[in-house]
């Protein structure tokens, strides 16, 4: 019992271990993955497309930067926007910014680049969305206005840390119940043999007996042999 103690032991030692350094590596994968860009539509009608550029996934407490790319299919004028973006704090979404700006004339197939840096909250969690209004005038043909509204996805708040716990109380748990299992494997091998070796004592033990009492009626027989011999009339010649 106590070797198979020391074995888990060391076992569950050794799994913690491989554990650490795995999730080490994951650990560096994250902050990696979180320097990636991706870019989606925030909205595209026939005239105008604005896209969203920014980090995939982007850690709680740090900085990055959100690029809004406005693209004309025709000549527009007098576009405004504004936009506001939202994170959520215990489950309650939560303001980080509020911007609005101008773009007097947009050429057609021209683009107007606008670059906003962005903090997250440390208790940040979720995602960080954007919620934009838009208008604009077309100026071919006969001028008229033009109106959008939007809300989009800017990037994923990461906690790898956390994300990590959860992995290794999900692998313990795991290892508990393989654990456990085998210790009633153990427990369960143990009782037979206990049983079987309780069967064969006791069936040595029969033996024995009978052992003895075909020694005890052996030397009986022979002592009464001998005395019979013993005591037989001598012959008269």
């Amino acid at each position: 019992m106590l070797l198979t103690r020391k074995m888990l032991v060391v076992c569950a030692t050794l799994i913690l271990t491989s554990l650490l350094v795995v999730n080490a590596s994951v650990v560096k994968y994250a902050l990696a993955e979180s320097s990636e860009t991706w870019q989606r539509d925030v909205f595209h009608t026939a005239c105008l497309e604005v896209l969203a550029r920014a980090p995939k996934y982007v850690n709680a407490g740090e900085n990055f930067n959100l690029t809004l790319i406005f693209y004309a299919d025709e000549n527009l004028s007098d576009i405004k926007f504004s936009l506001e973006l939202i994170t959520f704090i215990n489950d309650t979404e939560f303001s980080l910014q509020k911007v609005s700006r101008n773009i007097d004339k947009l050429i057609e197939k021209n683009k107007q680049f606008f670059v906003f840096n962005i903090s997250i909250p440390p208790n940040a969690s979720r995602t960080i969305e954007g919620k934009m209004n838009c208008t604009w005038n077309i100026e071919t043909g006969t001028p008229h206005p033009e109106a959008y509204a939007s809300g989009f996805v800017v990037a994923v708040i990461t906690d790898p840390w956390r994300e990590i716990v959860e992995q290794l109380e999900k692998e313990l748990n795991a290892t508990k119940a393989e654990r456990d299992y085998w210790r009633g494997e153990y427990e369960s091998l143990n009782a037979t043999y206990t049983e079987e070796l309780g069967k064969l004592q006791g069936e040595v033990g029969t033996t024995r007996q009978l052992a003895v009492i075909f020694g005890i009626t052996t030397v009986f027989f022979v002592i009464t042999t001998f005395y019979l011999f013993k005591r037989r009339p001598s012959e008269v010649w």
